[in-house]
């Protein structure tokens, strides 16, 4: 027996055995009780019936239910592009209704938080799009739209990807217009405080002001996933002003505004630089020091409208004094620059400058002026050179001498030993230094003009020697005819004493002896070489920065 028998049999048999007891106290005949049972089983039957055809019914719309479940969940893994869900086989209806329901409600979830994350994108998206002054319905073209319905529609994986992918290119364009934005308005608010810049307008006074402040914060967003737990997805509003608003016309106009700021504040810095050259030439020329006058050069080093304006004006009041009270001086201190420059230059001073000619005008000399500076400039290091040969020349002038002197021999603290060392190296550094003037005449361009004092490099350095021999050679002389003449003096000297010499010899032998001791002197001094006679004709500033 199966248990819902054995369950009706049991909870009938007490009402039953009751209702044999009833029919026995009665004493029903047989075939009257065999009648009431009949009609108790045929009452029975149908109760039975209809609790069937009840029970069916419910199962019929059970299974209904469980197919339109099954059909649900079959398009939600469709829609949700995850795979197919089926239950486990022989589950009774009710736990297979259960288990349905269970798992729609997670895809319900899941779809909820699509739809939402869908729309927060779609929500940035515009934002941004607006903000960049982009055309909303442009950028929302190739996306995915949801429709005339926007709660039945489902986006997927790859839209939510494709959203995520626009909004992280429309965040990037606008964190890169954002921070060009933001160094614009540094550069210009730097500039504009630098050159003491006046705003024109009413925008370029929002950005010098410092105003115009655009929020760095960025739009974040992470991607889906079945265990989705992101934040709502927050946009930063921009506090911009309506005269820039984040937009490429906007930059451009930035960077307009920049290039002329930094144009303007180029003239100022070459216009300052000039002037103070100028000034700074003007006053050293008229020999004007800071503490003569109110003005100070120090105090104008920079390139502001106040410095221009100072410099404009100290200009003006040189250029006052150079052609009235003070002209004569100023032509006096250009004539002893163009001095200067043209000993650097081993030029003749009357020749380059024109020291003959009084009417030669300020602006003339002037000229005259720049051009040495000019030619002193281009080839300096020629100049150097040469100069550096002179002073090596002296220098070993200066050594001869002392290697004359007498008191030398005494050799007190070895400085006959370290005399010598000192010209034999001279003697070496001579021939270098005169292959590096020959190196640099060959390298520079016009070498071959060059001229000291009418002669070109190599004849000017035998004409040193040639003169060093030639004094030399005379000092030579010279100490011969003294040794000739002091031994005349020392046998006249003996006959006097023998008495041999006539009186009139005899009467001066102080003149004879004044002249014994005088003649070595002199041919010392004329053994020594002239250094005026060879050295080159450079006159004052002849000194070399070396």
């Amino acid at each position: 027996m199966t248990t819902l028998e054995v369950t009706l049999q049991t909870t009938m048999a007490p009402s039953l055995k009751e209702l044999g007891n009833i029919w026995d106290y009665i004493g029903y005949p047989e075939d009257q009780k065999t009648g009431k049972l009949n009609s108790l089983a045929d009452s029975l039957q149908r109760c039975l019936l209809e609790f069937i055809r009840t029970e069916n019914e419910y199962r019929i719309g059970l299974e209904s239910r469980i197919e339109s479940l099954k059909r649900k969940a079959a398009q939600v893994c469709q829609s949700l592009h995850l795979p197919p869900y089926f239950p486990p086989r022989g589950l009774p209806s009710l736990q297979l209704l259960t288990q349905l329901e269970q798992h729609i409600a997670q895809y319900e979830v899941e779809i909820t938080a699509r739809q939402g994350s869908f729309n927060q994108r779609l929500q940035a998206i515009k934002d941004l799009s607006g903000r960049l002054g982009l055309d909303v319905d442009a950028q929302l073209q190739s996306l995915p739209s949801p429709g005339a319905n926007p709660d039945e529609f489902i986006p997927s994986e790859q839209d939510l990807n494709k959203m995520q992918r626009k909004l992280d290119e429309l965040q990037a364009r606008h964190d890169q217009m954002l921070a060009s934005f933001t160094n614009f308005c540094q550069d210009i608010r730097r500039i504009a405080t630098d050159i003491e810049y006046l705003p024109e307008t009413a925008a370029e006074a929002a950005i010098l002001s410092d105003s115009t402040q655009y929020s760095m914060a960025s739009t974040s967003s992470k991607s889906l996933n079945n265990n989705n737990n992101e934040k709502p997805l927050s946009l930063t509003e921009s506090a911009a002003p309506a005269a820039w608003p984040l937009t490429d016309s906007s930059l451009s106009e930035l960077a307009a505004w920049r290039l002329r700021l930094v144009k303007h504040k180029a003239m100022l810095v070459g216009t300052c630089d000039e002037l103070r050259a100028q000034v700074a030439l003007l006053r050293q020329r008229l020999r004007l020091g800071d503490e003569d006058d109110e003005f100070q050069l120090s105090r104008h080093q920079g390139y502001r409208p106040s410095d221009l304006a100072a410099l404009q004006s100290e200009l003006a009041r040189c250029q006052n004094l150079r052609d009235g009270p003070m002209a004569s001086a100023y032509a006096a201190s250009l004539r002893r620059e163009a001095a200067e420059l043209a000993a650097l230059c081993f030029a003749s001073i009357g020749d380059v400058v024109g020291a003959g000619d009084p009417g030669l005008t300020n602006e003339a000399l002037e000229a005259r002026v720049e051009q040495l500076r000019n030619r002193y400039e281009s080839s300096r290091e020629l100049y150097d050179t040469v100069r550096l040969y002179q002073l090596t020349w002296e220098a070993y002038l200066d050594v001869e001498q002392r290697m004359k002197d007498p008191s030398i021999f005494s050799n007190r603290g070895g400085i006959l030993l370290k005399t010598e060392k000192e010209k034999k190296h001279l003697l070496k550094e001579l021939p270098r230094v005169e292959a590096r003037v020959a190196e640099q005449l060959r390298a520079c361009r016009g070498g071959d003009r060059f001229k000291i004092d009418g002669r070109s490099f190599e004849e000017h350095v035998q004409h040193l020697w040639d003169g060093f021999k030639a004094e030399r050679e005379a000092a030579k002389a010279n100490r011969r005819v003294g040794r000739v003449s002091m031994a005349g003096s020392s046998s006249d000297l003996s006959l006097h004493q023998s008495g041999q010499l006539p009186a009139a010899a005899q009467a001066t032998p102080a003149a004879n002896h004044h002249q014994q001791h005088q003649q070595p002197i002199s041919m010392q001094h004329s053994a020594a070489p002239s250094r005026k006679s060879l050295a080159p004709a450079v006159t004052a500033g002849n000194t070399s920065k070396r």
